[in-house]
């Protein structure tokens, strides 16, 4: 749901100084990276800039450097586009020729894409100077192995051992990795489902409006909750609800906690199905050849376990200096009806002061079973708030 299809076809039709994977020898550059919320950041160099943080998103077509960062290093970012973005419009600039280095590892240059996306950070609760996106993944084949939290480059298939990968097809035609899997409905209906693959999303699964109506994903039994997003636009509206089944090459995923957006901006309409997000995407190893269309994944660890779910109803981000306030809070939830409110910054949790841990360390102590009892301090309030958790939906 994350497309900047038409800045896409620009960078193509650019002269590149970059090659392409097989026009020079890559083999086995391995990146380390933070899975916190299954997602995949790491730090990198960037024209002789040190430690800039990005995260690996197959949602994302090209690449994006934060506009401030594009700013120190110099680069002429005069000229701009604007382009509706799941929640909003979003303005931004290209730059050409781009240096990347990890380690002491140089890699291809890059043409990237200036917006002003640190504020995402926010969300994760650590700094996001930029996004890798297909751009760069399409001159590798990559090995994403989340049990061992690596990411391995290649410049040839052969350079992996695919023993026990099951091979599907991606395609990825239009800048993104698309792949066709199925659904069944609460009528046990299945419906085929093109679905975009998108390290980038801490959702299962997230429909689109079009395809929820089309399938016919709920009915009147079904329980549905009310959500929110952040998109690069800004904020996105939807529902949450549980699914009856997802099939995904060979493998099958039953009454999972999954999202549909219903309001993005006017994006929340698209060709295709959705996306598979980091939740379900973590569960297995995978090697990427997204130049050639093709995927291979393999059953990890993680495959089996249970599905984390928030089950206090509190959104929390993480302000500049560590600081765990409430974005948003659920209706009904455990959260609410302890009397928490959007706005009121955590102190401490449990008595563990708040800016000591990360935000995903927070996140996990509001995602144990249901019955425990949590201690919240809220700044300026005269005593603790008690909440008992308990599943959502």
């Amino acid at each position: 749901m994350k497309t900047l299809n038409k800045i896409a076809s620009i960078i193509l039709i650019l002269t590149l100084t970059t090659a392409s994977a097989q026009d020079a020898n890559i083999k086995n550059i391995k990146i380390h990276f933070n899975g916190e919320f299954n997602l995949l950041s790491f730090y990198m160099n960037v024209g002789g800039i040190d430690s800039l943080n990005f995260l690996f998103d197959t949602g994302f077509d090209v690449n994006v450097l934060d506009q401030s960062i594009a700013e120190n290093l110099g680069f002429d970012l005069s000229n701009t586009i604007t382009e509706q973005q799941p929640g909003g419009e979003m303005t931004y600039a290209k730059i050409e020729n781009v240096k990347l280095a990890y380690g002491e590892q140089v890699l291809y240059s890059e043409n990237f894409i200036s917006a002003p996306i640190s504020q995402l950070g926010m969300l994760i609760g650590q700094p996001i100077h930029g996004i890798i996106g297909m751009e760069f993944m399409k001159k590798y084949v990559i090995e994403l192995d989340y049990e061992n939290a690596t990411l391995m480059l290649s410049s040839l298939l052969s350079d992996f051992n695919l023993n026990d990968f099951e091979k599907i097809e991606v395609n990825c035609d239009d800048g993104q990795p698309f792949m066709m899997g199925s659904v069944a409905n609460p009528d046990a209906t299945i419906f085929p489902a093109k679905l975009k693959m998108d390290t980038g999303s801490l959702d299962a699964v997230g429909f689109n409006k079009n395809y929820l109506d089309e399938a016919h994903l709920i009915n009147d039994n079904t329980q549905v909750n009310s959500s929110s997003g952040v998109g690069v636009g800004g904020e996105t509206f939807g529902i949450q609800f549980r699914l009856n089944e997802i099939k995904m090459g060979s493998y099958y995923f039953n009454d999972i906690v999954v999202g549909a957006t219903l309001e993005a901006g006017g994006t929340e309409i698209r060709e295709d199905a959705g996306t598979i997000g980091a939740e379900l995407l973590m569960r297995f190893n995978w090697v990427l050849d997204f130049d050639n269309n093709t995927a291979y994944l393999k059953p990890n660890k993680f495959f089996g376990q249970e599905q984390a779910l928030d089950r206090s109803g509190i959104w929390l981000i993480e302000g500049e200096n560590g600081e765990k306030i409430i974005y948003k809070i659920v209706k009904n939830s455990p959260g609410e009806q302890a009397g928490l409110k959007e706005g009121m910054w955590i102190e401490s949790i449990d008595g563990i002061n708040a800016t000591s841990i990360s935000l995903f360390e927070l996140t996990q102590i509001l995602k144990q079973e249901d019955g425990t009892k949590v201690s919240i301090e809220v700044k300026d309030a005269e005593s603790p708030v008690i909440i008992e958790l308990k599943s959502l939906i």
